[in-house]
């Protein structure tokens, strides 16, 4: 899948052709965000359906109930990632939580993800989506920030060079800002609580079907090493809105020897950014977000009209330990 073009222009073509069934022609994903997306761990089941989402996002993985769900991500990004490795004002990049690597073969220690932390810019639930100009400027430049931590993390930069949220999260660990990038990563790892690594998510760090994220000694053979291998590069991803489980926009970052096949879980379940905004770039179409537009029928409509659930108050977050820890998707 992630390799081949007509594999990308299907899916953005297919994903297009339904968003212009559905919505008003002039409908962003960032107004539908802003306005339906809680940022609560509430039930998020009626208003899935009240969007339509259930017909886009139709992983079968997908949790939409109260607690662990599908917009756990985006209530992660209103704090600061467990292991945080490179930031600006708008984007986090990090390591993610569940099992980091779950779909490559090797080097899983070098996944890291890119994720808006934005509360009045573009938001976008997947890139296969109908995106307007400023939503795919956004993309180019998580991309371009998530090539920066690769090349901090290539030259073990200080972590006072890493991002204003990066030294605010050393700071509160009491973590020397003259510390290279990578040791922070090391130790961000080893400072996971109990609770964290319980899950849901959890946090589980396979190297040859051993879990090593408690192990410190294995962590320091593994932590940063694979960002000094030149033969690598960091390759971009995203899973289509059938494979996702998480509604918020987040790009995958693998490193890979660009020789080499891609591993096969990885073939399987992504798509690559570089594909889908060429693709784009080719199809030249992308949502005007003007006023004025009026709502297409289809025979199962959105319910675009209607208001989202009311507001709950004392909410916490419900651990639900029957749910199996996965990668954050």
């Amino acid at each position: 899948m992630a390799c081949s073009k007509a594999v990308v222009m299907g899916k953005v073509v297919g994903y297009q052709e339904k968003w212009s069934r559905d919505y008003p022609p002039n409908l962003t994903q960032t107004d539908m965000f802003r306005k339906w997306v809680p940022e609560d761990d509430r039930d998020f089941t009626g208003n899935y359906g009240s969007i339509g989402f259930n017909q886009i996002f139709t992983s079968d993985r997908l949790r939409t109930g109260a607690g662990f769900n599908c917009n756990f991500l985006y209530r992660q990004m209103k704090t600061t990632p467990d292991i945080l490795v490179y930031s600006d004002k708008d984007t986090s990049i990090f390591q993610p939580l569940g099992e980091p690597g779950r779909d490559v073969d090797k080097d899983k220690d070098a996944h890291l993800m890119a994720v808006s932390h934005s509360t009045d810019g573009p938001v976008t639930f997947n890139e296969c989506l109908p995106t307007t100009e400023e939503e795919d400027k956004d993309l180019g430049r998580r991309v371009a920030l998530m090539k920066s931590a690769v090349l901090a993390l290539r030259r073990n930069t200080p972590v006072s060079e890493c991002g204003l949220k990066v030294v605010e999260k050393a700071t509160q660990l009491n973590v020397s800002l003259d510390t290279g990038i990578q040791q922070f990563l090391l130790h961000q790892i080893l400072a996971l609580s109990p609770e964290v690594l319980a899950g849901p998510p959890g946090y589980v760090l396979n190297k040859d079907g051993v879990d090593i994220g408690k192990n410190k000694g294995e962590l320091e053979k593994v932590v940063g090493k694979v960002f000094e291998n030149e033969e690598l590069e960091p390759m971009m991803f995203i899973q289509p809105p059938d494979r996702n489980t998480q509604l918020l926009s987040h790009i995958h970052c693998f490193m890979l020897n660009p020789s080499e096949s891609l591993p096969k879980a990885l073939e399987e379940n992504y798509l690559s950014v570089d594909m889908i905004r060429d693709v784009k770039d080719e199809l030249g179409d992308v949502i005007d977000d003007g006023d004025d537009c009026e709502l297409v029928r289809t025979a199962t409509p959105p319910i675009l009209n209607a208001e989202p659930e009311p507001e709950l108050e004392d909410f916490g977050l419900s651990r639900q330990k029957s749910v199996a820890p996965e990668v954050v998707v």
